[in-house]
C-alpha cells in the first residue's frame, strides 16, 4: 500500500511539473516578443557568480515617488509595442487587489499593439516583474555587460518569460557569445 501511494505521488509530481514545463515552451515558441529597455547594472556576483540582476528603464511618471505610492500593489502594466523593432514601452497601469481577488480598474479593449505584463510593487514601492536576475555562463560576464534590452514573451494572459539579453543593436547577446 505504502509503495502505491510513493507511485502515485511520484506521477503526479512529474506530471505537475512536465506540464509546468509544456507551459514555459508554448509560452516561448507563441507568445509576442517585447523588447524592454534594461538601466545599467553590474553583471557579476562574488556568492554567486556571473548573472545580472535586472532592473527595467520605467517612464519618469512610473518612476516618480508621489506615483509610485498610488500604484495598487498587484496588477498589470500595458505596453505599446512598436512595429518596426518590437521594442515596448509601459503606457498605463491597471491594478488589482490581490485580497479582494477584484480588479481595482479594468484595461478594457486593448489597441493592436499593446499588451499586457504582470507586475508586482517591491521593496520602496518599486514595479517590479518576476524576472530579476538573469544567470549565464561562467566567463560569459564581458558580453553580458553590453546589454542593454532584455527579450520577452509575453501571453495575452499578462503572463512572460525573459528569452534572452540583447546589445545596443538589438543583437542577441547568446548568439554572440556562443560565436566566440
Amino acid at each position: 500500500m505504502k509503495r502505491l501511494v510513493i507511485i502515485v505521488l511520484l506521477i503526479t509530481t512529474l506530471g505537475i511539473v512536465n506540464g509546468m514545463v509544456w507551459h514555459k515552451e508554448q509560452l516561448i515558441k507563441n507568445g509576442t516578443r517585447i523588447i524592454l529597455a534594461l538601466a545599467p547594472v553590474d553583471p557579476h556576483s562574488i556568492m554567486q557568480g556571473d548573472y545580472m540582476a535586472l532592473r527595467y528603464k520605467f517612464p519618469k511618471w512610473l518612476s516618480e515617488r508621489k506615483h509610485r505610492n498610488n500604484i495598487p500593489l498587484f496588477g498589470l502594466l500595458v505596453l505599446e509595442r512598436n512595429i518596426k523593432n518590437s521594442t515596448a514601452k509601459v503606457i498605463k497601469v491597471y491594478g488589482y487587489d490581490h485580497i479582494k481577488k477584484l480588479r481595482v480598474n479594468s484595461p478594457g479593449k486593448l489597441k493592436v499593439d499593446q499588451y499586457l505584463m504582470r507586475y508586482k510593487k517591491g521593496r520602496w514601492n518599486q514595479v517590479q516583474f518576476g524576472v530579476r536576475s538573469f544567470f549565464f555562463q561562467q566567463g560569459h560576464g564581458k558580453y553580458y555587460s553590453k546589454a542593454r534590452f532584455a527579450d520577452i514573451r509575453v501571453g495575452s494572459n499578462g503572463e512572460f518569460i525573459l528569452v534572452d539579453m540583447l546589445n545596443d543593436k538589438l543583437q542577441s547577446i547568446k548568439a554572440i557569445a556562443q560565436r566566440k
